[in-house]
């Protein structure tokens, strides 16, 4: 049981499940792929860095229950954003994020190859308030979600290519 989280940045995106970086390859590290991304129910915080190579810049994502219903989407009220020069975001335990300002909402209309992917059309394209290079985005997940608020810092995340997924699993892998 756990969530799909359906995320994609332009250009480049850092991810982190509760302080785990989320592994990708060079393939899906473009704007213009969608990843899906299991969150099990213990986690309880989502990081990015997206880094922007010129031009267009945004992070996009929602996140869907078992049944496929939408319970998260990028926007100003659930996340908040800062430009991508804090380190400290990616260490567990840190919670300085609670002081960075919403998300603000960038207004550029969606690539035309986001508006193929799955992610729901009520999320909005993200970012920090200054400047465009990168930004840090962090959403934690409500307990009202009926999301376990325990932390998951000991989380591996890794690829199965029998079933062509990423798992996470409580515990360390080799």
């Amino acid at each position: 049981p756990g969530y799909l989280l359906r995320i994609t940045c332009d250009d480049s995106l850092e991810l982190y499940i509760d302080g785990k970086k989320f592994r990708m390859s060079r393939d899906e590290n473009i704007w213009s792929v969608e990843r899906r991304v299991p969150i099990p129910p213990s986690c309880s915080l989502i990081a990015a860095r997206c880094t922007n190579a010129g031009k267009k810049y945004g992070l996009l994502a929602s996140m869907e229950d078992e049944q496929g219903n939408v319970v998260m989407t990028t926007g100003p009220a659930s996340w908040r954003c800062v430009q991508g020069t804090e380190e400290e975001w990616r260490s567990p335990g840190f919670t300085g994020y609670s002081t960075w300002p919403p998300a603000t909402v960038v207004d550029f209309g969606k690539h035309f190859a986001w508006q193929e992917m799955a992610i729901s059309s009520e999320a909005q394209i993200i970012w920090a308030d200054e400047g465009n290079a990168a930004a840090i985005c962090v959403y934690q997940i409500s307990p009202l979600l009926g999301i376990s608020k325990s932390r998951c810092w000991g989380c591996a995340i890794f690829y199965s290519v029998s079933q062509n997924s990423y798992q996470i699993t409580d515990g360390e892998t080799d």
